[in-house]
């Protein structure tokens, strides 16, 4: 699988359709991604390092939280984890990267 494709999927799951279907103007709402579904995909996707490296450069938090759940942990090195320690920005994130990696 490739970051674009992964990025496309998790965005399409968060979208809800509008509320009205006959406002012709009405754009999807955003809604986050249950952390389950998440899970599932990693599962599905497997332990990836360079994914996971190039999923945690998207600005989405749910990209940020399934580079979390494919890295493998023997690959990580001190720079990266620096890097990305400074770059978490939510508790969702924090939290799960506090209790997998």
């Amino acid at each position: 699988m490739k970051v674009e494709d992964i990025v496309a999927k998790l965005k399409r799951k968060s979208q809800s359709p509008p509320t009205d279907p006959y406002d012709t103007y009405a754009t999807p709402v955003s809604k986050p991604i249950s952390i389950s579904k998440i899970k599932a995909l990693a599962k599905y996707i497997g332990i990836k390092h360079e994914l996971a490296v190039e999923l945690w450069k998207e600005d989405m938090m749910e990209a940020k939280l399934l580079a979390i759940l494919i890295e493998n942990p023997k690959r990580v090195n001190e720079e990266q984890m620096d890097e990305w320690v400074y770059q978490i920005n939510s508790r969702e994130v924090c939290d799960l990267a506090c209790t997998t990696i």
